[in-house]
């Protein structure tokens, strides 16, 4: 302790002078506060005296200084032990790294009383961002507006683990459809503020936090997870595809609760079919499937006609709320067979058939293939009498169809048939049978010509003449 008078003592001039023989140490300087882990302020100081209370300046030996009270368990650092200097040491770094209240500081040297400090408090550094700690509990909640939701909770630190009071916490975590409440206030006397965390969105959520300015290292976890299912969504739409082809990527669908989460838990199955049908098209393929883990997948799904906005629905058993996909088209699909869409009607021998033969190129589901320029040909199949087929045979197929104008047959004769064959076209095509009449008389022709014969016989065979068309 500082000792009242010392000045006046050691200028009297009563006794001995300054510099005689060491009785006592006495502290002159010390800190009634500080800050773990920061040297001491001021200094602490110890003055060496005599029996009369005046400093011996002629004393340089060692004056240790160490903890008395310690209230916190702390450890004092520094320089403990220095050697005076005109009979006064002074301990420059000395710290304490534990905060409390009462700390005392006692000196000593050999042969000399010693002296004890006022009382020092220590209050905590500034927040460690590897010793401050983030936890939230429970670790696992429900996806909801925040009825289910975890505590966060931010306890602040020094570098010496000393709780920090007093700090400012702000709350984040990774992820959307979050909300969080903040702290209502700074860390209390245990260092420790608490929020909550509540979420939307199923996921795992990495909880961070700042104290003091400072961001903490460490982070904790919440995993939010999905509600019950109520209703199905494509995730993966139709797209467009030739007629009879696969639709591809396959069509994958999900269960999802009231937020849109994955629902995981839904095992039922569900149901695909056409919901707008711009033409009488058939889905094909695998048509109901189980779902797993809340999803399933249709992968072999195909419509047989040609139309532009299509659309396709999803249900479920147990009934979930279906989902309807966007529009797609169904185009035709290669070149793979024809057909006759005018058929041959019945005519007279020579003259053109009418109306026109028409025959349609179609790909494998039957649809007309409109962008087909073929050369289409056509021949006589049946032909019961040995009639020519007359007129432009082949023709260039415009938008998938070919138009024959000008046929004719010239022998009149029952069954007729036309048969079609188109380079680039694996299947041909035979038309209905017709009929071909005998036309309006036009001519005489010899059926059977006179023979030779003496004068005043009668010809034979008879002559025979024919009336023809």
């Amino acid at each position: 302790m500082v000792v009242a008078g010392l000045l006046a003592v050691a200028c009297s001039g009563d006794g001995p002078g300054p510099g005689t023989t060491p009785a006592q140490l006495v502290l002159t300087a010390s800190p009634a506060s500080a800050t773990a882990g920061v040297p001491l302020s001021p200094a602490v100081k110890v003055s060496v005296l005599d029996s009369k209370g005046n400093v011996a300046t002629s004393f340089q030996g060692g004056v240790h200084v160490a903890l008395a009270a310690n209230p916190g368990g702390a450890t004092l650092s520094g320089t403990t032990t220095v050697s005076a200097t005109a009979g006064v040491a002074t301990f420059s770094n000395l710290m304490l790294d534990k905060s409390g209240t009462g700390y005392t500081l006692v000196v000593s040297s050999n042969g000399l009383a010693g002296d004890t400090s006022s009382a020092l408090t220590v209050v905590p550094g500034a927040v460690s961002a590897a010793q401050s700690s983030v936890s939230a509990a429970p670790a696992a909640i429900a996806a909801s507006t925040g009825s289910s939701a975890a505590t966060v909770t931010v306890t602040a630190r020094d570098a010496f683990g000393n709780l920090v009071p007093g700090v400012i916490v702000s709350l984040a975590a990774t992820g959307s459809g979050n909300t969080i409440t903040p702290p209502t206030g700074p860390t209390d006397a245990a260092g420790v503020a608490k929020g909550t965390l509540s979420s939307t969105v199923a996921g795992t959520k990495t909880v961070s936090a700042t104290a003091g300015g400072v961001s903490v290292s460490q982070t904790a976890s919440v995993v939010v997870a999905a509600g019950s299912a109520i209703r199905l969504r494509f995730v993966t739409q139709p797209t467009n595809a030739a007629a009879g082809a696969v639709i591809s990527p396959p069509l994958q669908l999900e269960a999802r609760d009231v937020f849109g989460n994955l629902a995981t838990s839904y095992t039922g199955n569900v149901t695909i079919a056409i919901a707008a049908s711009p033409a009488p098209g058939t889905l094909s393929g695998t048509k109901t499937v189980p779902m797993a883990n809340g999803a399933a997948s249709f992968g072999d799904l195909s419509i047989d006609k040609v139309g532009a906005g299509y659309t396709l629905q999803v249900t479920a058993s147990p009934v979930l709320t279906p989902d309807t996909s966007t529009s797609f088209d169904i185009t035709a699909g290669p070149p793979a067979q024809l057909a006759f869409l005018v058929q041959p009607t019945n005519t007279t021998g020579g003259t053109a058939i009418a109306p026109a033969v028409q025959v349609e190129i179609r790909d494998a589901a039957g649809n007309r293939v409109t962008t087909a320029t073929n050369s289409v040909t056509l021949a006589l199949g049946t032909n019961p009498k040995g009639g020519a087929l007359s007129g432009t045979t082949t023709v260039t197929a415009a938008s998938g169809v070919a138009t024959f104008g000008s046929l004719a047959i010239d022998s009149a004769a029952t069954g007729y048939t036309l048969a079609a064959s188109a380079a680039g076209v694996p299947g041909g095509a035979t038309s209905n049978a017709f009929n071909v009449a005998v036309g309006a008389a036009a001519q005489l022709g010899f059926r059977v010509q006179p023979a030779s014969t003496t004068g005043g016989t009668v010809i034979t065979p008879a002559v025979q003449v024919e009336i023809r068309d």
